[in-house]
């Protein structure tokens, strides 16, 4: 079962106890008739790793392997029996253990790295094309996965998918900041308040200054090759409209850099 024993060794890393809390959690195998969540992940797993490209492609290739279904805590599949699972079971337990699993690869960098650094950023799913007609109906052919990083462990610390018109910042203000760590995003995180909480939380932040970001230039330091300007900077407005107050009164260090195709600040 792809390719015999590595499925199984994937699957050993996988915390099942953990997974029946997720599905008491949810109640998704409330309804079940002989096909519950577990066998519902394995098969989608299975289908995953494997390429298949189809149910009935997914049926022949996984049924095919049926003296290790027994080892996997699973049984054949029926492609109308997987398919109505996967139309109707909740897919939130999916999400549940996902975020278990993320969790865990987290605390280990976490004590596996002094520097922790972060990249934060968000990428379009487009759900269009053979099987995905549905999406057109309910108008989300469009979906977006905001993703928090760990470029040193190359691990994903957490994710969420949300509709494609959530803004980042939205989930950037429900990211969980850690003290004396790095974060890492681009324009779309830009709120001086929420800026203002990495600050206060003892971490740190790198991003990109929007262009009519109304500023004061303190102090300007020398530079040398493809830097251009490198200076201290505060915000001039403390009340910028609209009742809103910003709360980031500290300096800040804007640095702009020369690059083939365009100017970076």
């Amino acid at each position: 079962m792809y390719t015999n024993t590595r499925f199984g060794e994937l699957l050993k890393v996988l915390p099942k106890n953990t997974f029946k809390r997720c599905v008491e959690q949810h109640r998704s195998d409330k309804h079940n008739k002989g096909f519950d969540s577990w066998g519902q992940l394995i098969s989608l797993m299975y289908a995953q790793l494997s390429g298949c490209r189809s149910l009935r492609e997914l049926e022949v290739s996984y049924n095919s392997h049926s003296a290790h279904h027994y080892h996997l805590g699973c049984g054949p599949i029926k492609r109308s029996t997987l398919s109505d699972a996967n139309r109707q079971r909740d897919a939130g337990v999916f999400e549940s253990f996902c975020q278990q699993l993320m969790g865990r690869a987290h605390r280990r960098v976490r004590n596996e790295i002094k520097d922790l650094l972060y990249l934060l950023d968000s990428t379009p799913i487009c759900l269009r094309g053979r099987g995905y007609e549905w999406t057109q109906a309910r108008s989300m052919s469009r979906l977006k996965i905001h993703l928090l990083y760990s470029p040193d462990k190359q691990l994903p610390c957490d994710a969420r998918i949300t509709a494609s018109t959530q803004n980042d910042i939205e989930y950037g203000r429900n990211v969980e900041i850690e003290k004396g760590a790095k974060y890492v995003f681009d324009k779309g995180y830009c709120d001086y308040n929420w800026w203002h909480q990495i600050d206060q939380e003892g971490a740190f932040f790198v991003t990109r200054l929007k262009r009519n970001a109304s500023i004061r230039v303190l102090k300007s330091r020398s530079t040398e090759g493809d830097i251009l300007s490198d200076e201290v900077i505060e915000f001039k407005n403390k009340w910028p409209g609209g009742g809103r107050k910003n709360n980031y009164v500290k300096p800040l260090r804007r640095i702009v850099v020369h690059r083939e195709d365009h100017v970076d600040w």
